[in-house]
């Protein structure tokens, strides 16, 4: 595996989907821009963001501070393979299970 990428933006939760899918078994993480209100380019929401990850196998962990006063940054980790699920996250991957979106690595 690779060390944690930089920093991605992605416009929608489809394109962090497609990073996703081409790096959720090679990244051991990447740190996500999420735009705040009135950021002048939009980005994945986090709650998108989150599902998508979920779909994946991977987490949300840090929050921090972004570059500019107009977005924050999420970091998203693959998920350990004995760690716990979270009562809130067990039930967002029973929604995208029954939603068919759960990935065979999620």
């Amino acid at each position: 595996m690779n060390r944690i990428t930089g920093t991605l933006r992605c416009p929608s939760a489809r394109i962090f989907e497609l990073w996703l899918r081409q790096n959720h078994d090679v990244s051991q993480g990447v740190w996500l821009e999420i735009a705040k209100p009135g950021a002048p380019e939009p980005t994945v929401g986090y709650e998108e963001a989150l599902e998508a990850a979920l779909c994946y196998g991977w987490i949300d962990g840090q929050k921090k501070a972004g570059e500019t006063s107009f977005y924050w940054l999420q970091r998203f980790t693959p998920r350990r393979s004995r760690s716990m699920w979270s009562k809130a996250n067990r039930a967002r991957a029973e929604a995208l299970i029954g939603a068919g979106r759960m990935e065979a690595s999620g």
